[in-house]
């Protein structure tokens, strides 16, 4: 799973039990495959592909050493 936003926004990798992102952002508890225009993080099966990874997500996944279970394969 992944969390985001606007179509255009950046994408934030979550942790384990899927309620915050690594950055710290707290996310709702709906998933939305498809594009919306949302201030809401929610949550997304996809992995987006229009938009970059959060770079304080990505620097928590360098440093937790462990990609596999912070971003899984899709």
């Amino acid at each position: 799973m992944y969390a985001k936003t606007s179509p255009k926004d950046v994408y934030h990798l979550l942790t384990k039990d899927e309620e915050r992102t690594l950055c710290g952002l707290r996310v709702v508890g709906i998933i939305v495959d498809r594009p919306v225009n949302t201030s809401a993080l929610h949550l997304t099966s996809q992995k987006p592909t229009a938009c970059p990874l959060c770079q304080e997500c990505a620097n928590d996944r360098e440093d937790d050493g462990n990609r596999d279970e912070a971003e899984p394969e899709v």
